[in-house]
């Protein structure tokens, strides 16, 4: 197609199907698909209004993370933990079963990880517990290959991970910064 059209054109055409388009079509050469992946489009007056996909009264809900334009979302509405994988490109969710784990108290906060395991080509949930502050109670990872909950036996880290902030998905490992006695430390935990 390219020994035809010219680079720009192509772009020109594509950038004005519909996603749901372009997600069926599969058939690109490795060069155009990388620069549908990296549009830049500068005039940022062209956006889409995004239903987003919500249940019932909550008193929580969060971004977990993004990967591969699939977005992970949690929901806390009377302390059971809800998730749902959402693609915005095509207006689809799915909703994960609750996993067997407390919710926040006083004594137990909860951090969440997303990402892709491109080893076994699966988007993968981690939830990771603190207990008063500083002991790693046992992480709960889900498969969306599976569609299941698995209790994971971590090492024994030498520092905690602060409750509430974000993980980092980077080179197929999620990273924390590393606390310990509820203060920073030069050390980035991966998991």
């Amino acid at each position: 197609m390219s020994d035809y059209l010219p680079v720009q054109v192509i772009l020109e055409i594509l950038k004005r199907l519909p996603i749901k388009s372009l997600v069926k079509c599969r058939c690109f050469k490795k060069g155009k698909e990388n620069s549908i992946l990296h549009y830049n489009n500068d005039d940022f007056d062209e956006f889409k209004q995004l239903q987003f996909p919500v249940f019932g009264c909550l008193s929580y809900s969060a971004v977990v993370g993004s990967c591969n334009g699939l977005v992970c979302l949690t929901f806390l509405p009377q302390d059971v933990l809800n998730f749902i994988f959402w693609n915005p490109s095509i207006q689809k969710y799915i909703t994960l079963p609750q996993p067997n784990i407390c919710c926040y108290t006083d004594d137990v906060r909860l951090n969440f990880g997303f990402g892709f395991d491109s080893k076994t080509n699966d988007y993968k949930l981690l939830i990771v517990g603190v207990e008063k502050g500083e002991t790693l109670i046992e992480p709960y990872l889900f498969s969306l290959n599976e569609n299941c909950w698995k209790k994971v036996t971590p090492t024994s880290p030498k520092y905690a991970v602060e409750a509430g902030i974000s993980s980092t998905f980077v080179n197929g490992a999620l990273h924390w910064l590393g606390y310990q006695e509820g203060k920073l430390v030069d050390s980035v935990m991966q998991f």
